[in-house]
């Protein structure tokens, strides 16, 4: 019977590939499971807690603050999975800090958020994780002493982006290993549950059934707006951006004022870095080529 663990898991991007070292950063060592590959970097010192020098200081000699110097380990294990008859997954289990060993753009970003979401008993909510784009933009955790339901919440889907969620999931519908289990996540799945290696295979293949989930149940939450966590979009994006504006074309795409401007209605001349500019709204746009200088500079009307 396997024990409890606590567990943390990814899926990996680009479906039905082989398993590659590509997936994971340089200067791992590995190992060749009878179900996938194992992964772990250890540190090359001892390292020991910084409260040791910092607050104890000579009361402790040199001796007896070695003695509190340890090794850590970070790891990954990658394995393949068949979550359907003609498809298949890889997934990743992290342990200790092995989430930085995996290569960010290999990441599936909304699998632990989505999972957790189609999971979850909508009124048996935990913590809600969100952004909130408001007057500024305010990254905040609201946690509730005990499970209660989305709605007490009060997310508002104009200005609020869910990034996060945790809470206990379900009894109907869901597998052996996950049902009535406290679940959450934003990239990956965070719960514990009686699992190992040896019956490893099916309890990805239940959270992956999660994932795929399109029956209206768990947290049921939409937002109008969304944040792009890929670099490689976001530079795809700062193109298309570059390029209407070069053409004087704004197709597709909303550019709003600085709040400091107040109203705008009446307003047609604003200063860029003391330069005076008889243009309106977008048409400031037209004198930045590069996205990183219009993201940096200012705007006083």
């Amino acid at each position: 019977m396997p024990r409890t663990n606590n567990l943390s898991v990814f899926l990996m991007k680009t479906p039905n590939r082989e398993l590659v070292d590509d997936y994971v950063v340089d200067g791992c060592a590995k190992f060749l499971l009878s179900k996938g590959h194992f992964y772990y970097k250890l540190t090359l010192d001892n390292i020991r807690p910084i409260w040791i020098d910092s607050f104890f200081g000579d009361e402790l000699n040199e001796a007896q603050k070695k003695s509190f110097s340890t090794k850590t380990v970070s790891a990954i294990y990658l394995i393949e999975v068949m979550v359907s008859p003609n498809n298949k997954r890889i997934f990743a289990l992290s342990f200790g800090y092995g989430r930085f060993l995996l290569k960010k753009e290999y990441i599936e970003e909304e699998f632990g958020i989505n999972t957790s979401k189609h999971a979850l008993d909508s009124s048996q909510v935990k913590s809600v994780d969100t952004l909130t784009y408001d007057t500024s933009i305010k990254h905040k955790l609201i946690q509730s002493v005990s499970e209660i339901d989305q709605m007490d919440f009060s997310l508002n889907s104009d200005s609020d982006i869910l990034k996060g969620v945790k809470g206990r999931a379900r009894m109907d519908g869901l597998g052996d290993l996950i049902r009535g289990r406290m679940i959450g996540g934003r990239s990956s799945v965070n719960m514990s549950a009686k699992v190992d290696i040896s019956n490893i295979d099916a309890y990805l293949k239940q959270l992956y059934d999660i994932y795929k989930a399109d029956d209206g149940q768990g947290v049921v939450y939409t937002s109008n707006i969304v944040t792009i966590d890929d670099e490689n979009i976001k530079e795809k994006v700062d193109d298309y951006l570059i390029e209407q504006i070069k053409n004087k074309s704004l197709n597709g795409i909303a550019v709003d004022l600085p709040l400091n401007c107040g109203l705008t209605e009446g307003i047609s001349r604003f200063i860029v870095k003391d330069r005076k500019i008889d243009a309106f709204g977008a048409d400031v746009l037209l004198l930045y080529d590069d996205i990183d200088a219009l993201k940096n500079d200012y705007l006083e009307c």
